[in-house]
């Protein structure tokens, strides 16, 4: 999940995305791409919930808004093909307005910002970046209790 607002209007935008799976985008260099499911909404304040009279809408507390697949490619270097061929998320962190991926074993961050609500999704102008991290001296066991790390 992903949010985005400085909580001083009347409503924050938020984004909920799944890494679906990894594609091969075909051409002259080898490109990996993501597959990602995605729905963006919106939070109402609590001033215009208190407002509204809960009686007369139509509100049945479920988010508006739609799920979209998207296939966007991955931004990475032509030797991180193969890194993003084995990869799989361990686990993810929002920074900032993006969504973040990580894969302890590969070493590496998928990080996605999803486009702001006003506009569209528009598979064109959202990508995903790859970052690299050291695994080399990436410690193997917990330093307190010994245990292995997977």
């Amino acid at each position: 999940v992903s949010l985005s607002g400085d909580g001083g209007g009347d409503e924050d935008e938020f984004a909920v995305v799944q890494l679906a799976k990894f594609v091969h985008i075909p051409g002259s260099a080898p490109k990996m791409g993501a597959e990602l499911c995605v729905f963006c909404s919106r939070l109402p304040s609590s001033s215009s919930k208190s407002n509204t009279n809960t009686q007369d809408d139509d509100d049945d507390g479920v988010a508006e808004g739609e799920w979209e697949v998207l296939e966007l490619s991955i931004q990475h270097a032509e030797e991180e093909f193969f890194d993003l061929k084995g990869w799989s998320a361990d686990g993810a962190v929002t920074f900032g307005k993006s969504i973040c991926w990580f894969d302890y074993h590969q070493g590496g961050i998928l990080r996605y910002t999803p486009p702001p609500l006003a506009g569209i999704i528009a598979e064109s102008s959202s990508s995903i970046s790859y970052i690299r991290l050291p695994v080399d001296n990436r410690p193997k066991t917990l330093s307190r209790t010994d245990q292995l790390l997977e």
